[in-house]
């Protein structure tokens, strides 16, 4: 089961990081749904600014490097450090996207307050399910 789990979080952080790569490399896909109404025109005035690119690519470092440590719990990869770190980092993980769930009560979460315009929706349908789903499965992997 702890593979399974794994293995399916695994998958589901590298999809989000090429999707981020897709971003960075101008593709336009799913932006309107990523971000707040408040910020969609400010980011899109400078979506081909350098700084955008460069904050974009590092989320999907992170990404790619939440893959990699779903792929070491599965025994997929090697880790290149004492196994207790990739421990600690799984229990972040699992944090973050647990506190990403709850939300910051305002633009994005279970109990945000603006609940209007288009990544209020997605947010509401896909993302803080998503996220909430995301700690679940970690749990599995922590406790299994």
């Amino acid at each position: 089961m702890k593979t399974i789990a794994a293995i399916i979080l695994a998958t589901i952080f590298l999809s989000i990081a090429l999707l981020h790569v897709y971003w960075v490399f101008g593709g336009k896909w799913g932006l309107n749904s990523a971000m707040p109404n408040t910020m969609k025109e400010q980011v899109m005035i400078v979506s081909r600014r350098s700084w955008f690119k460069i904050a974009t690519l590092i989320v999907a470092l992170g990404l790619f490097l939440m893959a990699y440590i779903f792929l070491i719990q599965a025994g997929v990869a090697k880790s290149p450090v004492v196994y207790r770190y990739v421990e600690y980092a799984t229990y972040a993980v699992c944090g973050i996207f647990l506190l990403r769930a709850i939300g910051d009560f305002k633009y994005c979460g279970f109990f945000k307050s603006i609940k209007e315009g288009d990544f209020a929706r997605s947010d509401t349908k896909y993302f803080s399910p998503l996220c909430l789903f995301i700690s679940i499965l970690t749990l599995v992997v922590i406790y299994l």
